[in-house]
C-alpha cells in the first residue's frame, strides 16, 4: 500500500490497481491528501468497499448503501433516512469497522439515544421517531449482511427502541365542539 507525495502541490496521492466488478483490472488514482497515512487510508477502504470485504468503516458502508438505494427509494425517503443516518447514526459508528460493532454497542447506542433530549423541542425523541432510527441502522446492516459479507447484522440480538403505533388521538365531532362552545361564556360561534 503504498503512497506517493505530489512535490508540485506538496500534498500525497495513492495509485494502486484494482479488479473491478467484471473482473477488469483498473488503475485507481487520488489526490490532495495532506498526509500519507490519510492517502493509504484511502487505498484501504476503497479496497475493502469493492471487494465486499466486512473489515470497511461503517462510513464506507454508508456510502455504498446510499449508492445501491438511490435508485431504489423514492426521493423523499433518501432524504428523510440520509437525515436520521447523518444526526443519529453515523457520529457514533462512523470510523469502526463493520464487522467489529457488536450487540453491546448498539444497545449502548439505543440507551443513549432514549435518554437524549431533541434540541428543537427540548423534550425526549418519541417513540416512533426512535423506532425509525433504530430501523435506519438495522436495514443497513441488513445490506452488509446481504451484500458486503457481515456474518450478522448485531441489531437482531437487541430489541427494537421506540414502539411502531403512535399514540392515538381523539377529535372532537362538529357536535361536540358546538356543545362545548355554547357552555362558554364568550358568544357562540356557528360552523357551517
Amino acid at each position: 500500500m503504498p503512497a506517493y507525495k505530489d512535490k508540485e502541490r506538496g500534498t500525497w496521492y495513492a495509485s494502486f490497481y484494482y479488479e473491478d466488478w467484471t473482473g477488469e483490472k483498473k488503475l485507481k488514482k487520488k489526490r490532495g491528501f495532506k498526509t500519507q497515512r490519510e492517502a493509504k487510508q484511502f487505498e484501504t477502504e476503497f479496497k475493502a468497499q469493492n471487494a465486499a470485504d466486512p473489515t470497511m468503516t461503517f462510513e464506507s458502508l454508508y456510502a455504498l448503501y446510499v449508492k445501491d438505494s438511490a435508485n431504489r427509494k423514492r426521493e423523499t425517503t433518501q432524504i428523510q433516512n440520509e437525515s436520521v443516518y447523518r444526526v443519529h447514526i453515523l457520529p457514533y459508528f462512523k470510523d469502526k469497522p463493520i464487522n467489529e460493532i457488536t450487540p453491546g454497542d448498539v444497545r449502548i447506542w439505543q440507551n443513549t439515544l432514549m435518554s437524549a433530549i431533541n434540541p428543537r423541542g427540548g423534550k425526549p425523541y418519541s417513540k416512533t421517531y426512535l423506532r425509525t432510527i433504530n430501523s435506519c441502522l438495522s436495514k443497513i446492516f441488513n445490506y452488509a449482511v446481504k451484500f458486503q459479507n457481515l456474518s450478522r447484522n448485531p441489531c437482531l440480538l437487541n430489541e427494537p427502541m421506540g414502539e411502531k403505533k403512535r399514540a392515538k388521538f381523539d377529535f372532537w365531532t362538529l357536535d361536540e365542539f358546538n356543545n362545548f362552545i355554547k357552555e362558554e361564556t364568550l358568544p357562540a360561534y356557528h360552523l357551517c
